[in-house]
């Protein structure tokens, strides 16, 4: 196949090439409502579904709920895969693989890697395990293509976007060919609906309105244990910060990020309050990455700082899931995008930190909306008064305007959690025909 590819690189112009390759994605979004109806055809005859999900990066894993469900029902056999993440070379891929499985062993799940170390075998899925539905974690060409939507056109397919969509690169989160191609999109909102049918080629026809799983944990006040260090008899307020990975020079067309900015200010920070609070740092599961390639900072000033979040007496590192995070935390500062939606589920302080105005355009209108629900810190001063007032004085003027957008926005349909409404759907689908 490889040698095919080269061959055609080498002898056909690109225009030509590339007007191919829109005709054959064109033919396969076309033909995608067929392959599924056959699909349909297929898994309705049988007792029980094999459900494989495709887990890249634990952090922006949102189906915990609708995994357990499917657990818990005999007409369901889940299956967690572990891909690859393949853009930063193959020594982080295995750490980044290792580390996602031994995390979702932990917890309890049926998980299972993609590759052997001992042989440096990929595993087939679609021809070892035959799923009948397949869940995808992200709909970016982030992993190997065995492991991406073409191999799985023949396949009842679903997705549930990694994040609350608030920004606003409409191709890149309504538009790609996978939206397309994929059977059953689970979208967040009747405005994100909206937004598919404005934006997406085939003008939202496979989304369902179901609410958004990563907020599922909130709505059932589903406490485990929490991941906060104890402080003893101290009362330290609980602030995350939470840096984007949209740093200059590669900023994928958002520019959120002001962790350049912040860097030095926020360590300041936890050493001038380390008697008032805690500060967890929680940067997205690209910065680092991106951090190692950047000229400025490279791995070795990388490793240093984020060295002091593990050393400091009143900060640590998160570099997993965060809903526990969230759940026991005080406020949060960040300058994200999804966070920007979720965590006004708990109606805590918020703050988003603002490099520069023009940033704040670069929401759809649901995000914009969001961010009305911030407080936001244009520098050191800003956010000291946040943490000072807000935080530690409790003066917290926004919390019953942030209660009452969030009921009017952001909850599910149904009084059901996100999860509950997906498998409803799969079951009036599949098992209920």
């Amino acid at each position: 196949m490889s040698a095919l590819k080269s061959f055609i690189k080498k002898n056909i112009p690109p225009k030509i090439l590339n007007g191919l390759i829109r005709l054959r994605e064109l033919y396969l979004i076309k033909d995608a409502p067929r392959k599924h109806r056959k699909a349909l055809e297929i898994v309705r005859r049988k007792d029980k579904l094999k459900v494989v999900f495709f887990l890249i990066h634990d952090s922006v894993w949102k189906y915990d709920y609708l995994y357990n469900l499917m657990l818990n029902d005999n007409r369901y056999d889940p299956l967690v895969v572990v891909c690859p993440y393949m853009i930063y070379g193959d020594k982080n891929m295995i750490f980044e693989m290792n580390k996602n499985f031994e995390n979702f062993k932990e917890k309890g799940y049926v998980v299972i890697k993609s590759f052997d170390e001992k042989t440096g075998e990929w595993m087939d899925v679609k021809n070892e395990i035959k799923p009948d539905l397949v869940f995808f974690t992200n709909p970016h060409k982030l992993t190997k293509e065995i492991y991406y939507i073409d191999n799985f056109l023949d396949t009842l397919t679903c997705y549930v976007p990694y994040s609350f969509q608030v920004s606003n690169l409409y191709k890149d989160q309504f538009d790609q060919p996978f939206h397309s191609k994929i059977w059953k999109q689970f979208y967040e909102t009747e405005k994100h609906k909206q937004i598919g049918k404005k934006y997406s080629f085939i003008k939202g026809a496979n989304i369902v309105v179901t609410g958004y799983p990563g907020i599922d944990s909130y709505l059932e006040n589903a406490i485990k244990a929490s991941p906060w260090p104890s402080s003893g008899d101290k009362k330290l307020k609980k602030i995350i910060w939470a840096p984007h990975h949209t740093i200059p020079g590669d900023d994928s067309g958002l520019g959120y990020s002001s962790f350049f900015e912040l860097a030095s200010i926020m360590i300041n920070i936890a050493k001038t309050y380390s008697d008032k609070i805690q500060i967890a740092f929680k940067p997205h599961p690209i910065l680092k990455s991106k951090l190692y390639k950047n000229e400025s900072w490279g791995k070795s000033k990388t490793d240093d700082y984020f060295k002091v979040w593990g050393t400091l007496q009143n900060t640590f590192i998160v570099d997993s899931g965060y809903s526990e995070l969230f759940q026991y935390s005080d406020a949060l500062i960040h300058d994200s995008g999804s966070f920007t939606a979720e965590y006004l589920l708990l109606n805590k302080p918020v703050m988003f930190t603002v490099k520069s105005i023009d940033v704040l355009c670069n929401f759809n209108d649901f995000g914009k909306e969001c961010l009305k629900m911030h407080y936001l810190g244009f520098n050191d001063i800003e956010i000291k008064k946040f943490i000072d007032n807000v935080v530690i004085g409790e003066k917290d003027f926004m919390k019953s305007e942030r209660e009452e957008f969030v009921n009017q926005n952001c909850l599910p349909p149904n009084n059901k959690t996100a999860s509950q409404n997906i498998l409803d759907y799969i079951n009036k689908e599949i098992v209920n025909k």
